[in-house]
């Protein structure tokens, strides 16, 4: 047995070249695919067509290793399709690690140096592959999957998928063989923008809901991107909802919006938040968040400039303050008790070394 795997494995490392043979195939499938978000998992097949007489082959497959990560290679059909086991194998610096063998053929194999070599492909951004038949000197032929090849995404960039040095091996005879003709086809992986992520830092978190609610309002206007991103439930606009399916994925399916008991988790930064109602008669709130505990102070004056009223809030600890409940509350009345007019007003929250400011209208 372990004399039919070396000799298996020779097969493909031949230098005699088959002619007037058509060439096969070997080709990235899909071709192109832009489906795939950051911190995912996905599959590409390493196919081939139009095989006249197969027994093994090995290939070098290319990658981005700051776009993807290599994860694992699983063993596909096309050699054993008539029932003959398969041997398929994972190379890097002379080293080998082996992929659906049985244990009994795995034993005799140990010796050569099967090992974990997953880190030094991901180094390198080449992973060789390699596959033979087993249980029969005949050859196989047509088209079919030679291996799965499962990547992690890491960036929102492309990634092109390059084979390299592609041999396609022929059995003769007990001690011969010839490499067959192969012509190729290579691939790329676009890698989408995650859901949600607004400020492109590949997470979903409390600086994307406060982007989503400046954007639902109308205080930023968002790029394409943005609006790709912020728009969740993709009916071609950024409303309410989204910015609460973004919420949602921050921090949980679960969660309901402005409900008091989610911001378990400090937002990364303190900020000052779009009040509601806007424009406002004759009252308003104005939510904000904290990323540690401050005092915090609200002065709100008029399109002039003069100050209209101040908000002394007192300590606060760390977390979001967005309810009615627990946002700051605006009566619509200056420091003398009076009704303002109608005006545009300007807020601006001091909180530790934290200033922002907002505009808001009160229209009767």
């Amino acid at each position: 047995m372990q004399k039919l795997i070396f000799r298996a494995i020779a097969i493909i490392c031949v230098t005699t070249f088959a002619s007037g043979v058509q060439a096969a195939t070997v080709m990235i499938d899909p071709a192109v695919s832009d489906s795939q978000e950051a911190g995912k998992t996905f599959a590409v097949n390493v196919k081939i067509k139009d095989a006249a007489g197969l027994f093994g082959y090995q290939f070098d497959l290319a990658f981005d290793n700051t776009a993807l990560r290599f994860s694992s290679v699983e063993v596909g059909g096309f050699l054993g399709n008539d029932g003959t086991d398969t041997l398929t194998f994972l190379k890097a610096n002379d080293r080998q690690a082996y992929f659906g063998v049985a244990s009994d053929i795995l034993a005799l194999l140990e010796s050569s140096g099967q090992t974990e070599v997953t880190s030094e492909v991901n180094s390198a951004g080449v992973l060789t592959v390699v596959g033979t038949r087993l249980g029969s000197a005949a050859n196989i032929a047509g088209a079919g999957i030679l291996a799965v090849i499962v990547f992690e995404v890491l960036a929102v960039k492309e990634s092109a998928l390059e084979l390299r040095n592609v041999q396609l091996g022929a059995s003769l005879s007990d001690s011969d063989a010839q490499l067959l003709p192969v012509d190729t086809e290579n691939g790329v992986i676009v890698v989408l923008d995650i859901k949600g992520d607004l400020n492109d830092d590949r997470e979903v978190n409390m600086d994307d809901v406060i982007l989503a609610l400046d954007i639902a309002i109308g205080l930023i206007e968002p790029d394409a991107r943005q609006k790709s991103l912020a728009d969740m439930n993709d009916d071609g606009r950024i409303r309410s909802d989204d910015v609460l399916m973004i919420l949602r994925k921050a921090f949980g399916a679960a969660a309901p919006l402005f409900s008091s008991d989610i911001w378990s988790v400090p937002p990364k930064r303190s900020a000052l938040l779009p009040n509601f109602p806007n424009p406002f008669n004759p009252e308003t709130w104005l939510p904000f968040t904290l990323s540690k505990p401050e005092q915090v102070t609200i002065r709100i004056y008029n399109s002039t400039g003069n100050l209209v009223r101040t908000l002394d809030l007192g300590q606060k600890p760390s977390g979001a303050y967005l309810s009615k409940e627990k946002a700051a509350y605006w009566d619509g009345r200056n420091e003398n008790g009076e009704t303002v007019a109608s005006d545009v007003y300007f807020y601006i929250m001091n909180a530790g070394e934290s200033i922002d400011l907002r505009k808001m209208a009160m229209v009767r």
